[in-house]
């Protein structure tokens, strides 16, 4: 896999803003069986609008199709930048350190509370 394909894994799974978009419907509106109303806020959620498992099948390698950078005009407007650094630093890290490995099994890693962010408490390595 390459760098690439790993943090669009990442960003598929588990985006760095799980929940990101607030929203006032303008009028009440049936989603899935659920009514909305109107002038109340909803939170969108990312990670859940990636993750739909009615969706979501087979390998996800070579798809960019996440929201993780959102889309249309107001998509963010440094994610080429963005990919570049966290790539760079990524393949870099990996070349000074090529045997690095979790010291934890993943779903031991702790994950710091909020209705926003998605952050690791932590990130425990072995070198």
């Amino acid at each position: 896999m390459t760098t690439r394909d790993a943090l669009d894994r990442v960003l598929f799974n588990d985006p760095p803003m799980a929940n990101f978009c607030v929203t006032y419907p303008r009028q009440p509106i049936l989603i899935d069986n659920t009514w909305l109303p109107a002038n109340q806020p909803v939170v969108i959620s990312l990670a859940a609008c990636n993750n739909d498992p009615q969706v979501v099948g087979g390998d996800r390698t070579g798809n960019r199709s996440h929201l993780a950078w959102s889309v249309g005009p107001h998509a963010c407007p440094a994610n080429r930048i963005a990919y570049l650094v966290a790539q760079d630093a990524v393949d870099q890290l990996l070349d000074v350190v090529p045997q690095i490995a979790l010291r934890v099994a993943p779903s031991e890693l702790q994950w710091r509370p909020g209705p926003f962010h998605r952050a690791l408490v932590a990130l425990p390595v072995k070198l």
